[in-house]
């Protein structure tokens, strides 16, 4: 059956699968050329879009055994919005010595449902990184007044455009974000816009730019 991140791509938790395949079966068997092969594993198998696949439970015990935290947290983000989020299950299926159950018990202890709005690596950090410096979490990819930001904080009327190098680097991604920005300040909203190095490199100057702005926001 599939298994591991495989088998959390293709239940939809996670956006990209591994680079092998990763399978489990009963028997003891030979990894075969780009599949990775969990042997000697009695688990039930499920029959999800046709493909024998590990339940979601078991799923997210070995995401969390195998892959990046952030992808945990996402995943479990992703079921909260699915409303497929099933915490008592969750928690029966990790147990002393078993792989992932730390990981698992700790991104059920700080899960946050708005990580499933969040579109790719920098808007996850930019999320996480609110979490670590205990900034007011805000909306994310949402619209304001017509037009979809990144992120958002209502009561203040702060925006935070996040510029990855994919969608913000050409001539007419530039205008149109330069448009978009215009049109929100004639809103009277203040709009920010951080880059992958001023998250990553400079959060300090991050915090301290974003906070003043949401500070001078709240009292107007």
């Amino acid at each position: 059956m599939l298994s591991h991140g495989t088998a959390a791509q293709w239940h939809g938790l996670i956006d990209y699968p591994p680079q092998v395949i990763d399978v489990s079966t009963p028997r003891k068997s030979n990894p075969q050329p780009g599949i990775r092969v969990y042997g000697r594993r009695r688990l039930k198998r499920n029959i999800y879009d046709g493909i024998p696949v590990t339940s979601i439970p078991q799923t997210m015990l070995d995401l969390a055994a195998t892959a990046d935290f952030k992808l945990v947290r996402k995943a479990l983000a992703r079921l909260d919005f699915r409303h497929e989020l099933d915490l008592p299950a969750l928690e029966a299926i990790c147990g002393k010595g078993k792989p992932g159950s730390e990981a698992l018990r700790r991104a059920l202890a700080i899960h946050q449902p708005r990580l499933a709005d969040t579109n790719g690596p920098l808007e996850y950090d930019f999320f996480a990184w609110c979490e670590r410096w205990d900034v007011p979490l805000p909306l994310v990819n949402v619209r304001v007044h017509g037009i979809l930001v990144d992120a958002w904080w209502a009561e203040p009327g702060v925006v935070v455009e996040l510029d990855g190098g994919d969608n913000h680097s050409s001539r007419a991604q530039i205008r149109r974000d330069r448009a978009n920005e215009i049109a929100l300040r004639a809103h009277g909203l203040n709009v920010l816009r951080y880059d992958w190095d001023l998250v990553h490199s400079q959060p300090q100057a991050v915090y301290d730019d974003l906070m003043a702005t949401l500070s001078s926001g709240s009292a107007r």
